[in-house]
C-alpha cells in the first residue's frame, strides 16, 4: 500500500543517515562477463541505502547474463555488497553452417551473437561439434571419451550422424566411426590397439567401430599409402 511504501522509504532514509549506505561493491569471479552489462544487472548505486539492495533480486538479474551460471550476493553492514560470480565454462564449439556457438560443460548453448570463424579463433583450442542435435549428446560423449585421456586429447571434432551416433575426427585427419551402442567398449578397444600396435600411425583414413564387438575395420588412405597396402 501507499502507507507501507512511505514507511519503507522513511526507514531507508533513516538507515542511510546512520551510515548504512553502499560505499563498496566487490565482485569476484568475473572473467568473460561484459563489465558494462554486469554493472547494469547489479543495479547497485554507491551512496544508496544498503538496506534497499535486495540480494535475491540482484542475483536474479545476474543469472540472466549469458556467462553467469550462478551468483551469490551478500550485504555486509554497514556499507559493503559482495558478489561472487560462477561463470559458465566453454567446453566446445558448435558449428552450424559458417556460424559457431559456444557450449558449456552441460552441452547447453551459451547465449549471445553467433560467432563467425574469425570471432571463434580465440576458442580454437576447443573441440568442434557438428550436427543439429549435437549439443544434446555432447555431455555424455565427452564423459565417455575422457575415460581414455591420451586418445581423447587427439580428438579435434565430432559429428552427430543420423541422430544416432558420432563420427570423430582426430588430429591426423583420421575419422573414427563410433557405434550406436557400446560406445565405451569400442573406444577402449581403439585405445588398446593404439597402445599395443600404434594403429593410428598407419596409412589409414577411417577406423570403423560400428560392427562386431571387439573388431574394427580400417580404410586405407590411398594418397598416404602411395599405392601400397596398409
Amino acid at each position: 500500500s501507499a502507507a507501507e511504501a512511505a514507511m519503507t522509504g522513511r526507514v531507508l532514509a533513516w538507515s542511510g543517515a546512520l551510515g548504512l549506505e553502499v560505499r563498496e561493491v566487490y565482485v569476484e569471479g568475473r572473467e568473460r562477463t561484459d563489465q558494462q552489462a554486469l554493472g547494469q544487472a547489479l543495479g547497485v548505486v554507491r551512496g544508496e541505502p544498503i538496506l534497499a539492495v535486495d540480494p535475491e533480486a540482484v542475483r536474479a538479474r545476474l543469472l540472466e547474463l549469458p556467462w553467469v551460471a550462478d551468483a551469490r550476493v551478500i550485504r555486509y553492514l554497514p556499507d559493503r555488497v559482495h558478489v561472487r560470480l560462477f561463470e559458465r565454462r566453454p567446453l566446445a564449439l558448435w558449428q552450424r553452417g559458417g556460424v559457431y556457438a559456444l557450449l558449456d560443460c552441460t552441452g547447453a548453448v551459451i547465449e549471445g551473437p553467433g560467432l563467425d570463424l574469425g570471432s571463434a579463433a580465440r576458442y580454437r583450442h576447443l573441440r568442434v561439434l557438428v550436427g543439429e542435435a549435437a549439443p544434446a549428446h555432447a555431455n555424455e560423449l565427452f564423459a565417455l571419451l575422457s575415460s581414455e585421456p591420451e586418445l581423447w586429447e587427439r580428438v579435434v571434432a565430432a559429428t552427430w550422424v543420423g541422430d544416432r551416433r558420432w563420427t570423430l575426427r582426430l588430429d591426423n585427419q583420421i575419422d573414427v566411426l563410433l557405434p550406436e551402442d557400446g560406445v565405451l567398449a569400442a573406444w577402449r578397444l581403439l585405445a588398446e590397439r593404439e597402445r599395443e600396435q600404434r594403429l593410428l600411425q598407419r596409412t589409414i583414413s577411417v577406423v570403423d567401430l560400428r560392427f562386431l564387438p571387439g573388431r574394427l575395420r580400417l580404410r586405407v588412405d590411398p594418397v598416404a599409402a602411395g599405392g601400397r597396402g596398409a
